[in-house]
């Protein structure tokens, strides 16, 4: 008997504690992200998407849906957002997507941002940003605008999310 609670007590010990969960609604589907320091799954609709063990936290930044013609229908937390209408917007049938901040514990670039996005397929970004916890999310022309400056103030990263990705340029700011 000792030996059964000792076994019970080693794998509660050694099992991942997932004290900490986000939920959050993208286009009618549950996204939930849970777990604690360097031990991290996100799931959609129960499905895994990923599961992070290399940073310190992990959060729901953001969840933005763009609309056909490229306006943005609802957005919540983090960031400051701003939406315009676009005339010309590429986007025909939308798209939703969530934005993930992550706390690496690296202090050469101690945060990073990942997008999981929902169109015709479900697409989980690599990570990307200045590592900066300063984030402005836009939205011009039916796609989504993530700027972050890096810690210096001299570059900053553009990084375009739309239904098929994201994509990055990097500039030097004046």
């Amino acid at each position: 008997m000792r030996k059964l609670v000792a076994l019970v007590l080693v794998l509660a010990l050694f099992r991942p504690a997932f004290a900490e969960s986000e939920t959050a609604t993208l286009d009618n589907h549950t996204l939930q992200l849970s777990g604690t320091h360097g031990d991290f799954i996100l799931r959609l609709d129960g499905r895994v998407l990923f599961h992070d063990v290399g940073d310190d936290a992990v959060s729901i930044v953001g969840i933005y849906s763009s609309g056909p013609g490229g306006t943005v229908l609802s957005l919540s937390s983090g960031g400051s957002v701003s939406s315009e209408t676009s005339s010309t917007g590429d986007i025909s049938n939308g798209f939703s997507a969530a934005l993930l901040e992550e706390d690496t514990g690296s202090e050469t670039c101690p945060v990073k941002y990942q997008a999981v996005i929902l169109g015709a397929t479900t697409i989980v970004s690599k990570p990307f940003g200045a590592c900066a916890h300063a984030v402005q999310v836009t939205q011009d022309h039916g796609v989504l605008v993530v700027v972050t400056e890096d810690a210096s103030g001299n570059h900053e990263e553009v990084d375009t999310i739309s239904a098929t990705g994201v994509t990055a340029e990097i500039s030097a700011t004046d």
